[in-house]
């Protein structure tokens, strides 16, 4: 459960955005994006860089025996998660929303589980 955090720094490289050129919709990956405002496309960057760190703690501090921060880890990552669905989704990017939404529906899973 811990390397789900993890990946998805592969939305940067996958073609999951959409981007529109000689009246065609082209998939992307996030660095070729290039008919959004910069502000859009920095906003994706950070959600997934945040989204990404977050992943890389929950496995570091899963190795030691920290419950609460295991908790708190995996309650940021779930809702950075929802946050980056929404982001997605309301941009009109429906690729990587929906990318976005399985992993968190994983997450979810793996959280119920581990209970």
């Amino acid at each position: 459960m811990r390397n789900i955090g993890l990946s998805y720094n592969i939305v940067v490289f996958i073609p999951v955005f959409g981007c529109q050129a000689d009246d065609k919709i082209l998939s992307v990956s996030l660095f070729s994006l290039t008919d959004i405002s910069d502000w859009s496309k920095a906003s994706f960057a950070v959600i997934i860089g945040v989204t990404v760190l977050i992943g890389f703690f929950e496995s570091v501090i899963g190795n030691f025996d920290k419950p609460v921060w295991n908790k708190r880890l995996l309650l940021s990552g779930i809702m950075l998660s929802a946050l980056g669905t929404a982001v997605f989704i309301l941009t009109r990017q429906p690729y990587a929303g929906i990318f976005y939404f399985s992993f968190l529906l994983m997450k979810g899973f793996f959280a119920r589980k581990s209970r």
